[in-house]
């Protein structure tokens, strides 16, 4: 799915378009090269230094990770631990360099876009594109890696059926003020806004994305909803008082509880390895210890991991649950509720709801089907203008 959708590089990006000529360039922030750069060389330079000194004297830094009983044979020996870091120092620096080669330039004289295309091998490629020709200001969300850490991408753009001249607006990780990004995105170049629900789009003009779900008027494309006689698979509907929860009644498996699951194995099996063959809490020993435990950690709470909307009077909340564990992740005012949409995350191929204000958004399903995720929007819909 990932090519249904353009690549942007950058992860803090904002063209002006109040000013026109307006050019920016959307490239991997130096700021997170430099660092990344330094971070991964040293980690090689550590690798290398070690590795060299194991061949000098007979210790190294990480000696205490084997053990010296002959009747024992260890898995982890120095020389591959110095391999496996100068493998991921280089790895880092490589990947960084080879993203930063990357880039587009952008440049808006008011009336076309001249986009500059640079890739990581051959010519650059050039290509010129009247705004009469885009269809409308889209945003969306890209889940991506970051560094150990799993991130939203915020997306703003001025969208092309060529996704070669779509234009990038608006980058972040933050999740702040983006419907009013969105509207004066949309002023300014004139274009109506587009609302994408799962795999299709809907044309929304300023006024109507203005409003909300709670004034919204019933005829309008989208909103014009009946509940099909459809009993969602994952999701149960339960009433308490003045409350209705939708929640999802068990662990949903796809391919990334199985992914998780493997992690779980495999680091669980490093960490047996490590007890086994480690006599002492030396610096190596915790680092490694540290980084399998949390590991398996996180993928135990990927794997358990179950969402809930609670739905108040006046307000809806979506709570995390954990094992037994409940915890409040967000939650919104009725009336400032703008939009209710099934969106699909082209990196994962996950759909969810996504739940919207004018400058927030609360996500609930990430591994809940698309037949239930369009049935727990409806649902949503029909709560929220009761």
């Amino acid at each position: 799915m990932n090519n249904e959708y353009p690549k942007h590089f950058s992860y803090n990006y904002e063209i002006d378009l109040g000013r026109v000529p307006a050019r920016k360039t959307d490239r991997v922030s130096i700021n997170i090269l430099l660092p990344g750069i330094f971070f991964g060389a040293l980690l090689a330079i550590i690798g290398v230094y070690e590795f060299l000194d194991g061949f000098i004297s007979s210790s190294t830094a990480f000696d205490d990770l084997t053990v010296t009983t002959p009747q024992r044979t260890t898995l982890l020996t120095p020389v591959i631990f110095d391999f496996v870091m100068i493998a991921i120092g280089l790895g880092v620096v490589v990947s960084l360099v080879s993203s930063y080669i990357k880039y587009k330039k952008i440049f808006f004289d008011g009336s076309t876009f001249i986009i500059t295309h640079r890739p990581l091998f051959g010519a650059k490629k050039v290509i010129s594109e009247s705004l009469t020709n885009y269809e409308g200001v889209r945003a969306r969300i890209e889940y991506f890696q970051f560094g150990l850490i799993n991130r939203n991408k915020y997306i703003i753009e001025l969208y092309h059926e060529d996704n070669e001249k779509t234009i990038p607006l608006y980058i972040s990780l933050k999740d702040k003020n983006l419907n009013s990004l969105i509207k004066s995105y949309a002023e300014k170049l004139g274009k109506p806004i587009i609302v994408m629900r799962g795999g299709d789009f809907v044309a929304r003009t300023v006024e109507e994305f203005s409003q909300s779900l709670v004034d919204m008027d019933r005829d309008l494309d989208g909103y014009s909803l009946e509940l099909e006689e459809y009993s969602p698979k994952t999701l149960v509907v339960a009433r308490k008082g003045d409350k209705t929860i939708l929640k999802v009644k068990r662990a949903v498996w796809d391919a990334y509880n199985v992914l998780a699951i493997f992690i779980i194995l495999v680091l669980g099996f490093v960490l047996s390895i490590l007890i086994l063959n480690s006599p002492g809490f030396t610096f190596a020993a915790v680092v490694a210890y540290s980084f399998a435990v949390l590991g398996i950690l996180a993928s135990v709470l990927a794997l358990f991991k179950r969402d809930k909307i609670i739905i108040k009077p006046e307000k809806i909340i979506v709570h995390h649950k954990f094992l037994g564990f409940s915890k409040k992740q967000s939650e919104m005012m009725k009336k400032d509720i703008k939009s209710i949409e099934v969106t699909t995350n082209p990196a994962t191929g996950r759909s969810y709801l996504t739940i919207g204000t004018e400058d927030r958004d609360m996500i609930f399903g990430k591994k809940v089907p698309m037949d239930d995720l369009v049935w727990a929007r409806v649902f949503l819909i029909k709560e929220l203008i009761k």
